[in-house]
């Protein structure tokens, strides 16, 4: 009788672990920390479990029990280094930034953006008290 390699890990894991951890499924997941914007969206609380997959299709989802929550920050020396392409549409032209620009308008001036591709930008409003 030939037993097949997938049924031989699969025995050896139960002998070795038990049916819990065969499954993928064990009583205390490993900890992971979600941002406080994914905890808000999805209702999520510190404690509870989720399972994350590395494939869109959800194959291979393994469970993690949420540690904590944090607060992203952005870190400048990143932003540079995402492809993007935007355009800024002003009252008398259309203007494309490339990745680095830096561009100041002034007060009140009538203006949008548009995301010619995936894009990333920053976007910082000054002002001084009058």
């Amino acid at each position: 009788m030939r037993v097949s390699r997938a049924a031989a890990v699969a025995a050896m894991l139960l002998a070795l672990f038990g049916v819990p951890a065969a499954l993928g499924q064990t009583d205390n997941p490993p900890p992971v920390l979600v941002s406080r914007q994914l905890a808000e969206s999805q209702e999520l609380e510190p404690g509870d479990v989720v399972r994350l997959a590395p494939r869109a299709d959800g194959a291979g989802a393994r469970a993690f029990r949420i540690a904590g929550i944090y607060e992203p920050t952005p870190d400048p020396s990143r932003l540079g280094s995402v492809p993007r392409a935007v355009r800024l549409h002003l009252p008398d032209r259309a203007v494309d930034l490339p990745a680095g620009s830096l561009l100041v308008l002034e007060k009140a001036l009538p203006h949008d953006v548009e995301a010619i591709e995936d894009s990333t930008f920053l976007l910082t409003l000054g002002w001084t008290p009058s």
